[in-house]
């Protein structure tokens, strides 16, 4: 799950900001 988040950060940094950080924990 964290590398998903992590790609998709790299797709749509501004729009999944929110979402990285509510992964991130």
């Amino acid at each position: 799950m964290g590398r998903k988040g992590k790609r998709k950060f790299m797709i749509c940094p501004a729009r999944s900001e929110t979402h990285l950080r509510r992964e991130t924990r």
